[in-house]
């Protein structure tokens, strides 16, 4: 769909400007003093902005803000705001952390009480059960209820502050939540 020039790629040897075969134009460098030296970059030649890589489309050499579509909105979708797959990355991410590199869904506390290994302390080794615990919860909600959760509402959920209002047992028993909203006035209980 379209062609990628980097500024990396571009021999020091060019200094001023380099050719584009494929519409037969040219792309120029300029340099901004670092405190290390000069760094260089490409000059847009759409908006005159200074830029790391620019994109051939449609015959024009263009950078990010000046291209018709969001050249990263693959990466947005990785992260499917409400759905699962951040939760899960979420999950796998705290549980390697604490030396569980294997389990399965629908996650259980129990299924692991036994598996700490020596460099984990047992403190450490809990309150990460509990904030995988509180993210499967989660992950159940969006999946069986089609829930949605930010990334933001996963910082905040599986934040020390939250988690140690419960036991793991409250957490894998009681914790199901149908909405961000009931989510909210749940979190607000005091179980002392």
């Amino acid at each position: 769909m379209y062609k990628i020039l980097k500024i990396k790629d571009i021999p020091h040897t060019y200094t001023e400007k380099v050719k584009i075969q494929e519409n037969n134009s040219y792309v120029y460098i300029t340099k901004q003093n670092t405190g290390f030296g000069a760094k260089r970059f490409l000059l847009c030649p759409n908006c005159d902005s200074r830029r790391a890589t620019l994109y051939l489309y449609q015959g024009n050499m263009l950078c990010r803000s000046c291209l018709p579509f969001d050249i990263y909105k693959y990466r947005r979708n990785l992260y499917d705001e409400g759905g699962t797959r951040l939760i899960e990355w979420h999950m796998n991410k705290l549980l390697r952390s604490i030396g569980i590199n294997a389990f399965s869904y629908p996650f259980h506390y129990w299924q692991h009480l036994g598996t700490r290994p020596p460099f984990v302390k047992e403190t450490r080794f809990l309150n990460t059960l509990k904030k995988v615990q509180v993210l499967e919860n989660m992950r159940f909600s969006a999946i069986m209820a089609g829930k949605q959760f930010t990334a933001s509402d996963i910082k905040k959920y599986t934040s020390n502050e939250y988690i140690n209002r419960f036991t793991l047992q409250y957490l894998d028993k009681y914790v199901m939540f149908a909405s961000r909203s009931e989510f909210e006035s749940f979190s607000n209980i005091n179980l002392s």
